[in-house]
């Protein structure tokens, strides 16, 4: 993470391993491969898979994967 913040040392960037366990990060991570499927189909509710797009999209803390 560390060379990420060099690299992106103007940007919002976060550590987004939190979020792995976070209930609705699945479906939310895989919205645009998943089309056609349903929160549920991941195990998961539909506000929670809301709520985690919203903070994948957030640009005041952009989260990234490594």
């Amino acid at each position: 993470m560390v060379m990420a913040r060099h690299w992106y040392s103007s940007s919002p960037v976060v550590d987004g391993h939190p979020l792995l366990d976070e209930p609705g990060f699945w479906p939310a991570y895989l919205a645009d491969l998943a089309e056609g499927f349903t929160p549920e189909a991941f195990g998961s509710d539909p506000g929670d898979a809301d709520a985690m797009l919203d903070r994948l999209h957030d640009r005041s803390a952009w989260p990234m994967f490594t």
